[in-house]
């Protein structure tokens, strides 16, 4: 950092240099050999001092006879928000869930599995596979032990997030299905379906407790209130549903 002087200046190149790493984290690790190309692309954007540190570096990278490499000419289209990116899935993603410390996140995709990632590293940690059909959604359970997917085979699958393997599977004949979700007390699903049916299980016994009717296209998502006393369905007929969980009945449509 010979170019660098301050201490207000090396703080700037560090930050730099570790926005840089965290956003390539997903290229790095499979890639490690292009740590320069990928580095240089990011900082050379960066307010200086940061694009003067990478000037030896990079007179001996484009020196007759280096290797050659690829270098951007433009700035990446992203946003400056952007922490890390998460690769892995061979397929769309549908849905995504947090885990309730915010350091483990599962998504589910179209190459019909859930994949578990530590965000701290953007490292997969468990991939989960069981559908045979696209996966729509996918949610923790309250204590973070379980999560629940919700796939276009018409199967709802509980999933023990520390081994990887299904608990339960639930042959749903309202499928395919494209919402699921906890309760609150971690009891019971709630899953939404193709046709507009939406039905709550037990969780333990995957009994049907009570199934609601008046969508009439599918269900795309449904959240439980915090009291899980109601829960709200969102479908493409164009309409959202507030529900009465005891009754069974509709409170309010928007």
């Amino acid at each position: 950092m010979a170019s660098v002087k301050t201490l207000e200046e090396k703080g700037r190149v560090l930050e730099g240099f570790s926005r840089a790493l965290v956003r390539e984290s997903h290229n790095l690790m499979q890639r490690p050999d292009l740590l320069w190309q990928q580095l240089h692309n990011r900082l050379q954007w960066e307010e200086e001092p940061v694009p003067d540190v990478l000037q030896p570096e990079y007179r001996r990278r484009t020196a007759p006879g280096a290797v050659p490499w690829l270098r951007t000419r433009t700035p990446f289209r992203e946003s400056k928000a952007l922490i890390r990116t998460l690769t892995g899935h061979t397929g769309g993603v549908n849905a995504c869930a947090f885990r309730r410390d915010g350091k483990r996140l599962v998504s589910a995709s179209t190459d019909q599995t859930l994949r578990l990632w530590d965000l701290e590293t953007g490292r997969e940690m468990t991939r989960f596979e069981g559908h045979s059909h696209e996966v729509n959604d996918c949610a923790f359970s309250p204590d973070n032990r379980r999560i629940v997917s919700a796939s276009k085979d018409g199967v709802l699958i509980l999933w023990d997030v520390e081994s990887g393997k299904s608990i339960e599977r639930f042959e749903i004949p309202t499928g395919p299905h494209h919402a699921c979700t906890f309760s609150p007390d971690g009891c019971r699903i709630v899953v939404g379906g193709f046709w507009g049916y939406i039905t709550i299980y037990d969780m333990e016994t995957g009994k049907e407790l009570i199934t609601f009717q008046g969508h009439d296209s599918r269900i795309e998502s449904c959240a439980f209130s915090p009291d899980g006393r109601r829960f709200v369905s969102a479908s493409s007929d164009e309409t959202l549903k507030l529900w009465d969980v005891r009754s069974g009945e509709e409170v309010r449509a928007f």
